[in-house]
């Protein structure tokens, strides 16, 4: 020790060397040594001085040996502790005792006795070892571990203590066994766990007095278990296997009490089981009894779970008992004994036989489990009891004496047949199931109690119950037979008697499913006789003739189901009811002398109805029950009564009833009903065809109920209705004939309304409709019921209403002289097209209109509002009340008369004022999407207030009060309107975006000439919406936005227009004002903004010179838009569309100046400058003389920077549009010649550091990362930096492919050598480290590889990264394999050198290896030498050798390991890596002997010939070969496999180690292992060969390996037929025809597909052929390639009308006659789609024959006829559909139009077929139109139907003309249009009286109108007249007069009259008008005499004038008179 440690140094040093003291010790050995007990007595075993090792105790080494020798019994007793040994011996008298502890014995031992004691806490004897005892063996105590005790003396199992079998071990008993025990609380019973076996191969005798058992050991018996004494029972609860290999092996024999083997277990063929009288042997748990096995016994019982299998004989002498699991019985069975019974808890034990034998016993009971009889023989018992279980099994059970059935199930395809009487009762279900048959051939007594469906028998799967006998049903309570169960439908035939006697209850027999057939044979069969209660079958069924269903009175019986009364049958009962779905039909003989009731299904009587009782009804849950009268009576109630379902009455006879209540329900049928009494109609329906006449009062009632009227029923009412409550419905082209008072007396809202669709319905009212209570609405029509007031005299027609509202909203027509009035406050209502004629009248309070024509006289004294559709005024208008409003629909005023109102109001909807007199109105309202129109003006007075809705039209709108626009609807204004504001315009808007906002269209014009404040708080606008002409503003006023933040568009033209200061201004005070539709701003005009407003201008916006924009924000938006004017915007400058041109004074632009999708060009003087110059999109140019400057400058989208000038940046340039590394362009979006420059004056601005070669450079620079190996990672980073000098901020890429970047080197990696951007690096920035990765996954240098370093500014520098490395790989050995030696003798030399190589690939970048041995696991392999620097790619196999050490004999199994290096000199200079070590198996034998090699027979057959298979069978031939080597011991064995198969043969299998001794020895010959065959995957010829392979095999004789024997060839061949191959050709088939057609058919092509020769015949048959088709025909044996085409053909019936379609199946089925000769097989089946379709033609019928356009006139519009055609073909499954066309018509007569979507059948079509009227020349004309007619369909050619001819007349007429003509006379007679004039000229005075005579007539030429007249003077003063009378009815050319008029010349002067003839031309058509009025002018004039004397002449005349006019006054004097 050195002297010069410190203390502590020494402490710790010594510590050190008692610790290696310590483990030296430890590592000595321990040897294992003998121990022997040395004294000769008695004593314990953990006293140590009782052995030879004391002071130590035997140890788990120890092998222990316990002799004391001489005669003396000793026992040595283990009490206490754990001890382990190695072995034990004990070959004298001693006796080992464990009474405690545990003795582990580790290896064979033998025993003289054992004795274990103690129990669970008592001695335990375990270990792996086997311990063998030749005595005796008491066994109390535990057995543990994985060895075995195999005891060879007896064993006594006894006392009360549990005896353990644990841990896997294995207790062999090959001597007797006795084990008794004497308490049932302490039974003594044997246990452990799964793992333990017992193995009792000789006599086990269970002589336990009390119950005992085995649970966990396995329990396997090869000798004789017996059980004799004790009434008690040994329970066996896990596996016991019962074996015999011979007599008196395998067998248990029972002779007292009872023995259950519960666990399982297999008892083999020979094995017995007997069982004394009185005992009880059970099995259970899985227990299988094999053929030939044997159990006969007492009693039998089969407990727990499990299934067992009783395949060997079996005898049970006194009972079988099911309790638990499942029993099949499949041996033979002698018998089951007198009691066969299944019990148990649920689910109770199986039994099912499956023997041959028939079954036999005498009590068959079934509580619980189930008993299955499928034995041929099937089974017979004196007794049946079910209380509960089931009966089953496909065999009949013949029971002879009574059966009890009062629980369980009756299961399976088997029958019971009951002889006996059979009883059901109890209130536990019976179920009938699974197609079980039953047959009661005695008689049934059905009884039950307690409750409601108790004892009920429940059916399905398709059982049935043959009833022979007497069934009497005397249950109590209701119950049932129910197909509950489900499955096929069961079935009750009863050929005997049913009866119900007992009971008010009620019976049902059908639910879910049971048809009951009742079924007469002769006189007393086919009898259902019902004495009490109900009895009802629900499910169906047939009663044939001569059956017969009587009931007492007072009972009921029921049908449904679907129950089919044949003809001859008879039901004679009480009541009789119809209920549960399904179609019943009545077709025999019935009376029901008190009710008949439908309330479920459909219940038809086609047979004779004598009476249905004094009750009708149909009623039951929806959808009820219908009853239909198909017969020939009538029938006759009292009391008709339906509440749902329905009743049709179509018997010849009709019905009539005293009352109707119909309250729910449909009445129906094509008959009349007729009701003399009282009618209450609360609900249902009335249909059909049939009339329901009401003689007696109707009462409509019942609160909501409907009231539904349709199918084209009338209802007739002739007494007085009162209607209170319940809407009624119609449809179906129903009607209802009011022809007295029908009260309306609904108090709250009501409807006769068309809604059940079908033909229009109608409400006649030919006498008096009074609504006259309640405030509520009554509506009468919706579309399509028509409402007809018809008045043919005073007191008809009359529509009262006295209270409430009365709508008549589906149309219909008032004729003249009928009446509507309406008391104060109520309100009448027409609508759906109503028609009011001339002379009808309304005059009413309030009046609303929904489409009408309103031709009578019209009053409204509160209001009228238009509520939907059009309503037009062209008659009379009185007044429309103090209010007018449209809500929803139009109102038009063609009348001449003035509307004059308070308050107008269009609420959705529009009033057109086409009225002469305009309108006026002193407010105006337009809340809600209303519209103002018409052609004439609307002067408002006061207020309007416009929140939604139009303004449109040619009219204009004055507005000389205030306007309002308020809330969020938009405002329209179009069609050419002009809004004139005169006073304040205050808009406003609430909520969403563009609220309010005002949209135009067609050329409107809005002038503001006043104050329009825009107090818009939200966004909104003005748009030309609507197109069409473009809208203006004109804004002379101011337009002032002094509200909100949002946003006000104006997208129509603004002219913004200043005539006088003050004018022409727009104030921005709020918000956003955008004028984008264009417009002009004159000198003059101004905008201004306030601080936060936006002004902005779009759409060719043109800012004169001499304008003002003065703003804070200003946006331009779209179009060319040119400011010419002073600009100045103080916060920003916005381009979003459109082209900007400044040529002005620009002041400012703002601190943001944008481009977002707009181009802003400065061409202007001044300098521009901005803080954030940002461009999105579109662009901004600067060619502006100072050039510009920004902060900061954004690009991006498609947004461009350009113009002549630079601009310079001071912060920061990005462009969303640099792109990203290799795609970074510093210009992206930059045009012109003008760059972008980095302020600051620093040109290198750009530098990199970090680990370069030389440090931080501006200019280019390296980064080295030198040599690494492969796998190695290496990182290296740098940086890019900015200079810290005042500048902008850079932004740029790092690229890899571009400006001489190239990063090309796949193990280059990281974000300094990806593609990427960086920055902004801020003035004195950096990136921060870019890492460069060097992953050396390959070899070799990085050549060529540098990255450039980019920036934004073009007066930047630029700089190259350069990057270098190499990479390589360690040397890689191969894998060495393992060194067998085989068999060697001693004294061998044996040796083996490595073979190794540098796998690694000789490039120059991979180093050299080295390698040596290691560690050897056996000494006997012996090692040497070594390799160094082996080179990449070579190969060393000399160096390293490893051999055997062969002086002794043995086998050598052990390893070598050899360790390597990787070794980089003279490569990568990296110095030596280890690399993973190898080690490998060494092998081999050193031996002696000579052994004689394997000898192998020839192989048979040979040749293999298997003949002719099929495509995909197995054809295989096994060989036979044999090893015929002698069989001494000295023969290697023999290995064979076959192989090598050429194609068309297939070979496979292989054996070893076949034994020698062919043939003697039959282990030497294999017949099955080796196999050849062909290869059936496809046909054709096939042959080959395959070859075995042979060696010998020295395993397990000379351990000399394997030996070649060579091969043999195996010639094999056949021939291969492939199956038959369907093509199906014909896939779909489409046939159509017409009904009664020649059926069309088309033939099915099939072709056998398959190729060649080697392929089988194909035969063909039809499946079914779906329903409205025929086929026929087959193939047979199409051989491969041929074609059927049409030996199976498909048809379509043309007897019913219809589409058909389904598939044709086609059953393919490849034959095997004349090749393989192998059975038919399917080879599928095809499926050919067919469609079919069968029209009925059309019917053309022509419902117009003629049509008269009465009298027109020339140049009228007549409105063309439409012609009515009619399908009338019958509706079909399928119908063709009418088509007609015009073909012509004789002059004027005009036609048009055609069906072209055809017309269905049993459809009408009014309008499409037109003929008209031309007027262009006047006549009385007749002529024929002509139509063309043809049936049609998609399928088949039209068919040409005869012509349709309509006889057309019409007379066109002039119209009538009135005109004067000369008669004769003085004066001159002239007309120049309508003036006539007479001119007596010139007179002297005194020339006495002028007359002339004139004619008035109608000058048209006829045909024309009559024309009537009359004469009107106007100041007739100076003329004389006569003749100018009143007059009627001229005709054409017909004139009257003569008319005179005389001039008397008496007085001086000019005279000048004017007569007006006022004519009315009319004709027969009830045409009349006026026509143009005439004037006749009538002057004359009288001058001074000269001194001429009148000739005599002229005297003579004078006087003769005197003469007539004095005649023509007395005439006129006498008519006045």
């Amino acid at each position: 020790m050195n002297p010069w440690m410190t203390i502590s140094q020494k402490v710790r040093w010594g510590l050190l060397g008692l610790g290696s003291l310590v483990l030296s010790l430890i590592a000595i050995p321990v040897h294992s040594a003998s121990v022997l007990w040395n004294v000769d007595a008695d004593g314990f075993w953990d006293v140590a001085a009782n052995w030879s090792s004391n002071p130590l105790l035997p140890g788990s080494a120890d092998d222990v040996t316990i002799d004391v020798g001489g005669a003396t019994v000793r026992t040595i007793t283990h009490s206490t502790g754990t001890h382990s040994i190695n072995s034990l011996s004990i070959p004298g008298n001693e006796t080992l005792a464990i009474s405690g502890g545990s003795l582990s014995i580790a290896n064979a031992s033998a025993i003289n006795a054992l004795t274990l004691s103690g129990g669970f806490s008592g001695g335990t004897l375990a270990g792996a070892g086997t311990v063998t005892v030749s005595g005796l063996t008491t066994w109390a105590g535990t057995m543990t571990g994985t060895g075995t005790t195999t005891l060879n003396g007896t064993l006594t199992l006894s006392g009360t203590s549990p005896h353990n079998l644990t841990g896997g071990r294995t207790l062999n008993v090959n001597g007797d066994t006795t084990w008794t025990n004497a308490s049932s609380v302490f039974p003594g019973g044997i246990s452990g766990n799964v793992g333990t076996t017992i193995n009792n191969g000789a006599l086990w005798q269970d002589q336990t007095t009390f119950s005992t058992s085995i649970f966990g050991p396995l329990f396997n018996n090869t000798g004789t278990y017996r059980k004799s004494v004790g009434t008690e029972t040994t329970t066996i609860g896990s596996a016991f296997n019962n074996t015999s290999s011979g007599v008196g092996t395998g067998v248990v024999d029972l002779q007292s009490g009872s023995l259950l083997f519960i666990g399982g277990g297999v008892a083999n063929s020979g094995s017995t089981f007997t069982g004394a009288a009185g005992t009880t042997l059970g099995f259970g748990g899985n227990h299988f009894l094999a053929a030939s096995s044997s159990v006969s016994a007492a009693k039998v019982t089969f407990i727990n779970v499990g299934t067992n299998s009783v395949a060997g004989s079996y005898t049970a002498a006194e009972s079988t008992t099911f309790s638990e699991g499942t029993t099949t019985f499949t041996g033979t069975v002698t018998g089951v004994g007198p009691t066969l019974t299944a019990t148990g808890g649920a689910p109770g034990g199986t039994g099912t036989f499956n023997n041959a034998q028939a079954i036999s016993t005498t009590t068959l009971t079934i509580s619980s489990g189930r008993i299955n009889f499928n034995n041929t023989g099937g089974a017979s018992a004196t007794t049946l009891g079910l209380s509960g279980g089931t009966l089953g099994g496909t065999q009949t059970l013949t029971v002879s004496g009574p059966t009890t059935w009062t629980g369980g199930t009756m299961t399976d395809a088997g029958t019971t047949t009951l002889n006996g009487a059979l009883t059901l009762s109890g209130t536990v279900v019976k179920d009938l199931t699974g197609g079980r048959t039953l047959n009661t051939a005695g008689t049934t007594t059905w009884t039950n109690a307690s409750f409601a469906n108790a004892g009920q028998i429940r059916t399905g799967g398709g059982a049935t119950i043959n009833n022979a006998a007497l069934w009497q049903d005397q249950t109590t309570f209701s119950t049932g037979i129910a197909n509950i169960l489900g499955g096929a439908a069961s079935t009750f035939n009863n050929t005997g008697t049913y009866r119900k006697s007992v009971g008010t209850g009620t019976t049902t027999i059908g639910s879910f499913g049971i048809a009951f057939n009742n079924t007469s044979s002769g006189a007393g069969t086919g009898v259902v006789d019902l004495q009490t209660g109900s009895l009802i079958f629900t499910g169906g069924g047939t009663a044939n003739s001569g059956s017969t269903f009587t009931g007492a009175a007072g009972t009921t019986l029921g049908f449904g189901g679907g129950y089919t009364l044949q003809a001859g049958s008879s039901v004679n009962a009480a009541n009789v009811t119809f209920i549960n779905v399904g179609t019943n039909s009545v077709a025999g003989s019935y009376t029901a002398a008190e009710s008949t009731t439908f309330s479920e299904g459909t219940t038809t009587f086609t047979g004779t109805v004598t009476g249905v009782g004094p009750t009708l009804t149909a009623t039951g849950g929806a959808p009820g029950g219908t009853g239909t009268f198909n017969n020939a009576q009538a029938i006759s109630t009292t009391t008709l009564t339906i509440s749902s379902g329905r009743i049709n009455f179509n018997n010849t006879g009709g019905a009539s009833a005293t009352t109707l209540g119909l309250s729910g329900g449909t009445l129906g049928g094509t008959q009349t009903l007729t009701v003399s009494g009282p009618t209450t109609w609360t609900g249902g329906t009335m249909t059909d065809a049939g009339t329901t006449t009401l003689n007696g009062a109707l009462t409509l009632s019942s609160g909501t109920s409907n009231k539904d009227l349709t199918g084209g029923r009338t209802l007739n009412t002739t007494g007085t209705t009162t209607w209170i409550a319940g809407q009624i419905r119609t449809g179906g082209g129903a009607t209802i004939n009011n022809a007295a008072l029908w009260q309306d007396q609904n108090t709250f809202a009501n409807q006769i309304v068309y809604s059940l669709g079908g033909a229009v319905t109608t409400f006649n009212n030919t006498g008096t409709y009074r609504k006259s209570i309640g405030t509520g609405t009554t509506t009468i029509g919706n579309i399509g019921m028509a409402f007809n007031n018809t008045s043919s005299g005073v007191g008809t027609g009359v529509v009262d209403l006295q209270s409430g509202s009365l709508l008549l909203t589906g149309g219909g027509t008032a004729n003249s002289g009928s009446t509507f009035t309406g008391a104060a406050g109520t309100t009448l209502g027409f609508g759906g097209g109503y028609t009011l004629l001339a002379g009808s009248s309304v005059s009413a309070a309030n009046v609303t209109f929904n489409g009408v024509t309103m031709a009578g006289s019209y009053t409204a004294t509160e209001s009228t509002t238009f509520s939907g559709g059009t309503t037009t005024f062209t008659g009379t208008v009185s007044g429309v009340g103090p209010t007018l409003a449209a809500i929803g629909a139009i109102g038009t005023f063609n009348n001449a008369q003035a509307i004059s109102t308070t308050t107008l109001t269009i609420t959705g909807a529009r009033i057109n004022f086409n009225n002469t007199g305009g309108a006026s109105a002193t407010t105006l309202g337009l809340p809600i999407n209303g519209t103002l129109g018409g052609t004439q003006t609307l002067t408002v007075a006061g207020a309007t207030t416009w929140t939604s809705g139009t303004m449109t039209d040619a009219g204009t709108t004055t507005l000389n009060g205030t306007l309002t626009l308020s809330g969020t609807a938009v405002k329209d204004l179009t069609g050419g309107r002009t809004l004139n504001v005169n006073g304040t315009t205050t808009w406003t808007n609430a909520s969403p975006a563009n609220a309010g906002q005002i949209r135009t269209g067609g050329g409107v014009t809005i002038n503001n000439a006043a104050l329009w404040q825009d107090q818009n708080t939200f966004n909104t606008q003005i748009t030309n919406f609507f197109g069409g002409a473009a809208s203006t503003f004109a804004n002379t006023g101011t337009y002032r936005k002094s509200v909100g933040t949002g946003t006000t568009t104006i997208g129509i033209a603004f002219n913004n227009t200043n005539t006088i200061p003050g004018t022409g201004v727009v104030d921005l005070q709020s918000g956003s004002l955008l004028l984008t539709g264009g417009g002009t701003a004159n000198s003059g005009s101004t905008f201004t903004g306030a601080a936060g407003t936006t002004l902005g201008f779009g759409g060719g916006h043109t800012l004169q010179a001499g304008s003002s924009v003065n703003a804070a924000a200003v946006a331009f938006s779209s179009g060319t838009n040119t400011v010419a004017g002073s600009f100045d915007a103080t916060t920003s400058t916005t381009f979003s569309g459109g082209t900007t041109t400044f040529t002005g004074t620009v002041t400012g632009v703002g601190p943001t100046l944008t481009a977002t999708g707009g181009t802003g060009i400065f061409n202007n003087a001044q300098a521009i400058s901005t803080t954030n110059l940002s461009i999105s999109g579109g662009g901004i140019n600067f060619n502006n003389t100072g050039g510009a400057s920004a902060t900061t400058l954004a690009l991006s989208g498609s947004g461009t920077l350009g113009g002549t000038n630079n601009l310079t940046v001071s912060s920061d340039y990005v462009n969303a549009n640099f792109g990203t590394g290799n795609s970074f362009d510093r210009r992206a979006n930059v045009t012109g010649a003008g760059q972008i420059l980095a302020a600051g004056g620093v040109a290198n601005r750009q530098s990199l550091s970090g680990d370069l070669v030389g440090g931080p450079t501006t200019g280019n620079a390296t980064l080295a990362f030198g040599n690494v190996h492969v796998g190695d990672t290496v990182t290296k980073n740098y940086q890019i930096g900015n200079d810290p000098a005042a500048g902008p901020s850079l932004r740029g890429a790092i690229q890899t492919a571009v400006n001489g970047g190239n990063i090309t080197d796949a193990r280059l990696s990281g974000v300094g050598v990806t593609a990427s951007n960086f920055g902004p690096l801020a003035p004195a920035g950096s990136t921060g480290n870019l890492a460069v990765t060097f992953t050396a996954t390959g070899a070799g240098a990085l050549t060529g590889q540098q990255a450039h370093i980019r920036n934004n500014f073009e007066n930047l520098n630029t700089q190259n990264l350069s990057i270098t490395g190499a990479a390589f790989r360690l040397a890689a050995p191969n894998a060495l394999g393992p060194i067998a030696f085989g068999n060697v003798h001693v004294g061998d030399v044996v040796q083996q050198a490595l073979s190794l190589t540098n796998t690694a690939a000789n490039d120059g970048f991979s180093e050299k290896l080295n390698a040596s041995f290691g560690a050897v696991s056996d000494a006997r392999i012996t090692t040497s030498g070594a390799i160094n620097l082996l080179a990449p790619g070579a190969t060393n196999n000399t160096s390293m050798v490893v051999g055997l050490n062969t002086a002794a004999a043995g086998v050598v199994t052990g390893t070598v390991g050899v360790s390597f290096q990787s070794d980089g000199t003279g490569t990568s200079g990296l110095g030596t890596t280890a690399l993973p070590g190898q080690t490998i198996d060494v092998m081999g034998t050193i031996t002696a002997g000579v052994f004689r090699l394997a000898q192998p027979s020839a192989h048979t057959p040979e040749p293999v010939n298997l003949g002719n298979v099929r495509v995909g069978t197995v054809a295989t031939q096994a060989l036979t070969l044999s090893n015929l080597a002698p069989d001494d011991g000295f023969s290697e064995k023999l290995n064979a496999s076959i192989g090598g198969a050429t194609a068309g043969v297939t070979a496979s299998g292989a054996f070893t180690l076949l034994a020698p001794g062919a043939p003697g020895n039959p282990l030497a010959t294999d017949n099955t292992s080796l196999v050849v065959g062909l290869d059936t995957a496809s046909a054709g010829a096939k042959s080959g060969t395959a070859t075995i392979t042979l060696a010998s095999d020295g395993t397990g004789t000379s351990g000399l390996g394997l030996t070649s024997l060579g091969t043999q060839t195996v010639n094999v061949s056949g021939d291969v037929f492939r199956l038959a191959n369907p093509a199906l050709n014909t896939t779909t088939v489409n046939l159509a025809a017409r009904v009664g057609d020649t059926s069309p058919m088309a033939a099915i092509s099939i072709t056998n597909s398959s190729p060649d020769a080697f392929t089988e015949g194909l035969n063909v048959t039809r499946g079914a052929t779906p329903a409205g088709f025929g086929s026929s025909g087959s193939i047979t044996n199409l051989t491969a390639g041929s074609t059927s085409p049409g030996a199976i053909q498909v048809a379509l019936n043309t007897g019913a009308a219809g589409s058909f379609s389904g598939g044709q199946v086609l059953d393919f089925v490849s034959t095997g006659a004349g090749t393989t000769g192998a059975p038919d097989v399917s080879v599928g089946s095809g499926n050919v789609s067919l469609t079919g379709r069968v029209y009925t033609p059309a019917v053309a019928q022509q419902n117009t024959p003629s049509v008269n356009f009465g009298i027109v006139h020339v140049g009228d519009v007549v409105a063309t006829q439409g012609v009515s055609v009619t399908n009338g073909a019958a509706v079909t499954g399928l119908n063709d559909v009418l088509l007609a066309s015009f073909v012509s018509a004789g002059s004027p007569f005009t036609g048009s139009g055609n069906l072209s979507a055809g017309l269905g059948a049993q459809q009408t079509d009014l309008n499409s077929l037109q003929v008209g009227l031309n007027t262009g020349t006047a006549g009385i004309f007749n002529g024929t139109a002509t139509f063309s007619a043809a049936s049609h369909d998609a399928d088949l050619t039209d068919v040409a139907l005869s012509s349709l001819g309509v006889s057309l007349t019409g007379q066109v007429n002039n119209f009538a003309q009135d005109a004067f003509s000369f008669g004769s006379g003085a004066g001159i007679f002239s007309h120049t249009g309508l003036i006539f004039t007479l001119d007596f000229g010139t007179r002297s005075q005194g020339s006495g009286m002028l007359v002339s005579t004139l004619f008035a007539g109608n000058s048209a030429l006829g045909p024309a109108d009559l024309l009537d007249g009359i004469f009107e003077f106007r100041d007739l003063q100076d003329f004389a007249e006569n003749g100018f009378d009143p007059f009627t009815d001229l005709a054409a050319g017909q004139n009257i007069g003569p008319l005179a008029l005389s001039f008397d010349t008496a007085s001086l002067g000019s005279f000048s009259d004017t007569i007006v003839l006022h004519g009315i031309g009319h004709n027969a058509s009830g045409f009349s008008a006026p026509i143009g009025d005439i004037e006749l002018i009538v002057r004359g004039t009288v001058i001074a005499p000269g001194p001429t004397v009148p000739e005599p002449s002229t005297f003579a005349l004078m006087l003769a004038g005197m003469l007539v006019f004095a005649a023509m006054r007395i005439q006129k004097q006498l008519r006045s008179r």
